[in-house]
């Protein structure tokens, strides 16, 4: 019997024939007098449990409870409860979800994958006629006539509720500088130094300034640094109309490289099968810090991170046979540290 549910919290009931080598896991009610049944034990819930009653387990994936009741003469038999967890519904995290765009701009960006449909709103419409659309996975923005501050609410709904994440829009006036991207290669030091490149994109900026530097650089380029700890820049980019916008970016130093352990690391399933997978909180400085690639999909599986717990991913198999793996990386200056999932699917064959 198999019971799908969007909670963790199973109430599995017993009822135990040993007499007659009957075992029925039901979904509730009063459980029948068992006869011969002495005791009763299920896998991962306990051993030495009454005849007839119930018991609470919290689960994190999808499994088998196996019951095995057992009469005072030793005899025994076992019967299975198959319970399906319903994966919580991910937050469509627009991508990207902050932009500073001048009027009637155009912005693009993508949804997680494996995001379903979804419905929009503005929760905050400062540009006057500007415009939000959403086809799959991708979506744009169109910027409005006047400057002001638009917040978009994304809602994704599926069998657990709903999951809401925004974007918010910048308007600025055409003309005015803004910086575009700000980062750093590579995203953080490690050990004693580490050699950085600061790399820039700005509009409508005559140049940009960089703390640490006297220098007055072009509008689009980059600064080569060594840094010895922690460091923060600030980018400053200088318009035509004196205009300026401003960018921070903290660059953290790791002591050495880090290896994500996964918890499983493997998993050998059948096809739609869900699996959790948890990343070692002590194997990584930051569990927010922990990237992820697809190295090979061949049964067709859907992956997002856990919405709410950081180092939390969701992993379900794809309906044909065939080795998934899902890299995940922890990255600084050190190089690159990785570890695989691989889960071998039986499902559907071409």
């Amino acid at each position: 019997m198999a019971t799908q549910s969007c909670r963790v919290e199973v109430a599995v009931f017993a009822r135990a024939l040993v007499g007659t080598g009957i075992v029925e896991p039901t979904p509730g009610g009063a459980p029948s007098r068992p006869r011969g049944a002495a005791k009763v034990s299920i896998t991962g819930v306990g051993n030495d449990l009454p005849a007839n009653g119930s018991v609470s387990s919290t689960v994190t994936a999808s499994g088998d409870f196996v019951l095995t009741a057992t009469s005072l003469t030793g005899q025994s038999a076992v019967r299975p409860l198959q319970v399906t967890i319903t994966p919580s519904v991910p937050a469509p995290t627009p991508a990207p979800a902050n932009v500073t765009a001048a009027t009637s701009g155009v912005t693009t960006g993508v949804l997680p994958c494996g995001t379903g449909p979804v419905t929009v709103e503005f929760v905050k419409h400062e540009s006057s006629g500007s415009t939000f659309t959403v086809q799959g996975t991708s979506w744009v923005y169109t910027a409005g006539v006047t400057p002001g501050t638009d917040i978009v609410r994304i809602t994704a709904t599926g069998s657990c509720g709903t999951a809401s994440a925004d974007f918010t829009a910048h308007v600025v006036p055409p003309g005015a500088a803004r910086v575009v991207r700000f980062e750093s290669i590579p995203e953080r030091g490690c050990g004693a130094t580490t050699n950085i490149l600061l790399s820039w994109e700005t509009e409508n900026a005559l140049g940009v300034t960089v703390s640490g530097f006297d220098d007055f650089f072009v509008a689009n380029g980059g600064v080569e640094d060594t840094i010895t700890g922690t460091t923060s820049y600030t980018l400053t980019a200088r318009g035509r109309d004196e205009s300026t916008d401003s960018a921070t970016l903290t660059i953290p130093v790791d002591p050495q490289l880090y290896f994500p352990i996964l918890n499983p690391g493997a998993a050998n399933v059948a096809g739609g099968t869900a699996v959790v997978i948890n990343v070692d909180p002590a194997s990584v400085p930051l569990l927010t810090g922990v990237r992820w690639t697809v190295v090979q999909n061949k049964s067709g599986f859907s992956f997002s991170p856990d919405p709410v717990t950081a180092g939390r991913f969701s992993y379900r198999a794809g309906a044909y046979t065939g080795v998934d793996i899902i890299r995940f990386l922890w990255v600084n200056g050190c190089g690159i540290g990785y570890t695989d999932f691989t889960s071998s699917v039986t499902g559907r064959t071409f």
